[in-house]
């Protein structure tokens, strides 16, 4: 663990460049980006005949093989952030980088989990169908053999060398260092069928510290399919043979934040949008996890609500932050909660993830718990359905990009339309966004906002 946690972020502020829109985002994106740019000025909420930047137009861009699915610090995800600023910008909003560090979990290797069992056949479970990478504890180990036990909970015992198969309901993170220095060299932990679908890139250290590697321990997760085999493998004296692909990478990576100066004074936003634009990258297997739904979604609305600022000439200041690194660690939104260029005590913060989604229902509405917090859900909740959007109201929710900003002061609450169904997983294709919901969704919160 870092124990100063200033030497772990390194904000930086710098206007956009039309020089690192050219080099990193390429001609297409900017000639794609600037082709929004024809807005006329309307002064009606909820009219989008006049609008230059599309919701849904976002999210079929953002979600193509180009951006190769937007991980945090990633070729994939400088574009995307070049394409956010270089869109806003045509449009008339200011728009400058803040950068930071985080450690990011990259598949550096083939992974491999096979089990022979004495005079049979040695079975390969197939990756992302049966079995996938942990990034949990930041565990790089990167081959493990040995006999394979397997335990009902992670008291029990196991010869030392041994590959060690854990029910998920008996295993906490905290149990590693324990089997570790109880002799094992490899965990299995088993968790539901369609965990292993979704690539996970949350190493799970606390807020606004980067992850250590260690070694020690080749641990991946295992579907429960087969953990009936796995128990009667290790029974009949099975061996297990594991190659980790879980590698980690320092990367440079940044917040898009653009702002509307609406008086053109000082600048002091009553109202933020938020979403975080980046995602899990790409599988070992070259193909993208698209994210449509988390949260090329989100970034689509919180785009277009910003277009609308500009088009109508709305004369008050709004902030629109599109935060990196979010599911490493919520990495952008605690930086930006500790380095912001304006007060965020009492600024009111809408956090836009994974929204407008086809086939959904009820809309979540999260917040830390706090009252001031607490208070705007409320206020917010009475807008929606006064629009026809059914919601509830959860807390505490930390676990999202309101989470941090709600701890330093702001009245920050979270939409979400939470869908496991294509969470994660290289199915998250534009389809399972609404464009329908979106612009009901954009319509419904842009007069929010302007009545605040």
């Amino acid at each position: 663990m870092h124990s100063n946690e200033s030497s772990l972020r390194r904000s930086a502020v710098g206007p956009l460049a039309a020089a690192a829109v050219a080099a990193v985002a390429g001609g297409a994106v900017v000639a794609y980006a600037l082709a929004f740019v024809a807005c006329s000025a309307r002064a009606v909420p909820g009219d989008r005949s006049g609008d230059s930047v599309s919701a849904i137009a976002v999210v079929r861009e953002l979600s193509g093989e180009a951006y190769g699915g937007r991980q945090a610090g990633s070729d994939g995800g400088r574009a995307a952030a070049e394409y956010i600023a270089a869109t806003l910008e045509g449009v008339g909003l200011s728009v400058a980088f803040r950068g930071f560090e985080e450690m990011v979990p990259e598949l550096v290797r083939e992974p491999r989990c096979a089990i022979a069992v004495p005079g049979g056949p040695e079975r390969e479970l197939r990756f992302r169908e049966e079995f996938r990478e942990s990034p949990r504890g930041a565990r790089v180990e990167e081959r493990a053999v040995g006999p394979l036990a397997y335990l009902s909970s992670a008291d029990d015992d196991f010869p030392e060398g041994a590959v060690v198969v854990v029910p998920g309901y008996a295993y906490d993170e905290g149990d590693d260092e324990a089997l570790v220095g109880r002799g094992a060299v490899g965990l299995l932990v088993v968790v539901e069928a369609a965990s292993v679908e979704r690539r996970s890139t949350y190493p799970g250290q606390g807020p606004r510290l980067m992850a250590e590697p260690k070694g020690s321990l080749v641990k991946m997760a295992v579907s429960e399919g087969v953990a009936a085999f796995l128990a009667s493998a290790a029974a009949s004296g099975a061996t297990a043979t594991l190659v980790n692909p879980l590698g980690f990478e320092r990367r440079a990576c940044r917040n898009v934040l653009a702002t509307w100066n609406g008086d053109g004074g000082a600048f002091e936003p009553d109202v933020a949008f938020v979403a975080h634009y980046d995602h899990v990258g790409v599988d070992r297997d070259g193909a993208a996890f698209p994210g449509a739904s988390d949260n090329a979604s989100g970034v689509g609305l919180a785009m277009s609500l910003a277009e609308n600022y500009a088009r109508d000439r709305v004369r008050r200041d709004a902030a629109f932050l599109f935060t990196d690194a979010e599911e490493i660690n919520l990495s952008g939104a605690e930086d930006f909660a500790a380095s912001a260029p304006f007060g965020i005590a009492r600024l009111k913060v809408v956090n836009l993830d994974m929204v407008g989604l086809a086939g959904s229902g009820t809309l979540s509405i999260y917040s830390n718990g706090d009252p001031p917090s607490r208070e705007f859900a409320q206020s917010l909740a009475r807008a929606l359905s006064d629009a026809g959007i059914a919601t509830r109201r959860e807390y505490p929710v930390p676990n999202v990009d309101s989470g941090p900003l709600g701890r330093a002061g702001a009245r920050a609450v979270t939409l979400c339309e939470f869908d496991q169904s294509v969470y994660h997983t290289k199915r998250d294709g534009p389809d399972s966004v609404s464009e329908g919901e979106l612009d009901r969704l954009e319509t419904a919160l842009y007069a929010f906002a302007l009545g605040l």
